[in-house]
């Protein structure tokens, strides 16, 4: 088991001191050493201590620890609890606390586009919500009607499939944010006529009405266009 690349440069990036600290029962101290270990070896702003939580009743209660396995990362004067010391625990931990503030990322809304609050498997976005969430990112809905401007907080602004139209107003913000050093992530389903073609293509995008087909990996006795 290696670190993966994302972990390895942040750890390279770190500035200052980074410590972890984690609680958990003594059985457990070896695997958790080696875990450790990694992250040690990747970077020397990295230490780390192991608390027996039979034995220190005391910082258990001071960290407000409720589980074996709990991780507390800290960082200059930012620290955060992780319910578990896995690489996508710790390195979202890390990046919490290294951070100077999380990023914005903002799901457009007001043409039917798929919603992050929405758990349906099939058009539900929030798994990807969630996702994100988990990376440390802060999660937002905005709408653009009556030509409302996108906010400078924005990172990313997400345009997840939508059915509607779009108006003159609303383009003009994505032109207007686009102007300014904003970033747009446009999901677009084939043959959906949403009024954004002319203006995709002044911004250097074309638009096509193509679909992907995996003509292996279907059902038997159906068309290949049939999704799984």
């Amino acid at each position: 088991y290696s670190l993966s690349e994302q972990t390895k440069n942040i750890l390279s990036a770190l500035a200052n001191d980074l410590k972890i600290i984690i609680f958990c029962e003594k059985s457990n101290f070896r695997r958790y050493h080696d875990l450790m270990s990694r992250y040690v070896n990747e970077s020397s702003k990295v230490d780390y201590k192991l608390v027996d939580l039979d034995r220190s009743p005391g910082m258990v209660k001071e960290y407000g620890i409720s589980h074996a396995g709990n991780t507390l990362v800290k960082y200059g004067s930012k620290q955060t609890i992780i319910p578990y010391p896995s690489e996508e625990n710790l390195i979202n931990g890390i990046i919490k606390v290294t951070r100077s503030a999380n990023k914005v990322i903002f799901f457009l809304n007001g043409h039917g586009e798929n919603s992050i609050k929405d758990k349906d498997e099939r058009r539900g976005f929030s798994v990807v919500g969630e996702c994100l969430k988990r990376e440390c990112y802060d999660i937002k809905q905005i709408s653009l009607r009556n030509g409302k401007k996108i906010p400078d907080e924005a990172s990313l602004l997400i345009v997840n499939s939508p059915k509607t139209k779009f108006c003159e107003s609303e383009i003009r913000s994505l032109g207007n944010f686009l102007k300014n050093g904003g970033s747009v992530f446009f999901l677009i389903d084939p043959f959906a006529d949403v009024g954004l073609s002319s203006f995709l293509s002044e911004n250097g995008v074309r638009l096509g009405e193509d679909i992907i087909v995996d003509k292996e990996n279907r059902i038997v006795g159906w068309d290949a266009l049939l999704p799984i």
